[in-house]
């Protein structure tokens, strides 16, 4: 059973998720709501979709649910969430097979496997085969998986663990018989990690091993998060004190340098995205009072090359402000070679009240859209679109307007109410005058 509340704390509504505690992951797009999943036993995973009613966003339904297995050979060790690039969920699986009768030595016994949920939870892909290994490791765990913003399809870290015998001991003098200690080796285990990408596809695009992993290859990694600088920052679990650190990672998966983290004792934290930035509770007397702090990942003086916190785009025309009525056109310049997709994008105008008016939405794949050298993206824009003199907009793209040229692969869109237009212009024809004390007002 779960229960939704609402920011301010207030209960919402009772939902049955499922039998037993499992795990959740919420979408990054608000209409495709969350999927809750628990692995049932050694081979399937029970998964079920839950989204915002349309009619009524406060009230959730569930929409699907299901079972994910690979075959019967195939012991799920672990398995990972994600938003795919239309906006549906993936899971990622790590499975040993069970050594049958008939067993070679150049079997797998490790086996990577991406399945793929549509974003109406009616139509799931086939396993895909990401990798596998004939190597009998100690342990294989997927961190983390993520989809790029780049249109680079996705990214999870793989940590493998071995156990290697340990150094020989120096020769120990002879002892007499009945005295003296035996001296044993303990094996140790070493920890590997890699970064596997791959495409919607199930295309495999690189297995690559981060041999520069930190300041400390075997400490355990808590989290494993995409930045919108287009890195990653990578999170070592809490210390013996609960301080968190962890280090910086370039979207090829190349370190680039250390974060020193929070020097506090940190019950919970948390990434911003739209100015990177990780806050942390601090628990102090607890339960009765706790405080927030706060660490800017890059300085504030960095000015990183996007607009509209999407690190694709390098500039857009306009930008925040249209200064006459005849605007034709939007004008956005990508830092790599696209392709129209099926996502939208949408203009809508914002009221004093708050409430929104769509004036204008079309897929990027249309007769109002095109591209020059592949980089450029020109949009239409209506006549009737901005014709308000003196009026409040915002432009959303969703992600898969445009797929990267390299992979066919989405790249992230804009979210509502981050690209904001105003319209600055006084009608010509519109009028104030006073005459004869009376007031005339022209439209």
């Amino acid at each position: 059973m779960g229960m939704i509340i609402d920011w301010d704390g207030n209960w919402l509504q009772n939902i049955e998720l499922g039998i037993g505690i499992g795990k959740i992951n919420i979408n990054i797009n608000d209409d495709s709501g969350f999927m809750w999943t628990r692995q049932v036993n050694d081979t399937t995973i029970a998964w079920s979709q839950f989204i915002p009613s349309p009619s009524k966003p406060t009230e959730i339904k569930k929409i699907g649910s299901g079972f994910i297995s690979i075959s019967p050979l195939s012991i799920i060790t672990s398995f990972q969430m994600f938003t795919s690039s239309d906006g549906g969920n993936g899971f990622t699986l790590v499975t040993k097979i069970q050594k049958s009768t008939d067993y070679y030595i150049t079997d797998p016994i490790w086996e990577v496997h991406a399945i793929f949920l549509d974003k109406d939870a009616d139509r799931i892909s086939p396993p895909y085969l990401l990798y596998q290994t004939s190597v009998d490791w100690a342990d294989l765990v997927l961190e983390f998986c993520r989809k790029t913003t780049d249109g680079g399809g996705y990214n999870c870290l793989l940590s493998i663990k071995n156990n290697e015998p340990a150094p020989k001991q120096p020769n120990q003098p002879k002892q007499p018989k009945g005295k003296g200690k035996t001296v044993t080796s303990t094996p140790i285990t070493i920890t590997t990690r890699y970064r596997l990408s791959f495409l919607s596809s199930g295309s495999v695009t690189s297995v690559k091993k981060l041999s520069n992993f930190g300041n400390n290859p075997n400490r355990n990694i808590e989290r494993f998060i995409p930045l919108y600088s287009g890195g990653f920052l990578i999170v070592y679990n809490a210390d013996e004190f609960g301080r968190r650190s962890g280090f910086f990672l370039t979207q090829e998966g190349e370190y680039v340098g250390v974060w020193e983290g929070f020097n506090n004792d940190i019950y919970h934290y948390s990434y911003l995205e739209h100015n990177e930035t990780m806050w942390g509770m601090i628990v102090q007397n607890a339960p009765y009072y706790w405080t927030i702090t706060t660490d800017r990942l890059h300085d504030k003086d960095v000015v990183h090359n996007y607009e509209h916190r999407n690190p694709n785009i390098v500039e857009t025309t306009p930008n925040n402000i249209i200064m006459k009525k005849d605007l034709d056109k939007i004008i956005i310049n990508y830092n790599k070679p696209v392709i129209f997709s099926f996502g939208n994008i949408s203009i809508y105008q914002v009221f004093d009240d708050g409430k929104e008016l769509l004036r204008q939405t079309y897929p990027g794949r249309s007769k109002y859209t095109s591209t020059i050298n592949d980089t450029i993206v020109n949009i239409k824009v209506l006549s009737s679109t901005f014709s308000n003199p003196e009026a409040n907009y915002f432009i959303t793209i969703d992600d898969g307007f445009v797929n990267s040229k390299q992979y066919n692969e989405a790249i992230m869109g804009i979210n509502k109410k981050v690209w904001f237009i105003n319209t600055s212009w006084n009608e010509p024809d519109s009028c104030l005058r006073k005459l004869l004390k009376l007031t005339l007002v022209c439209y």
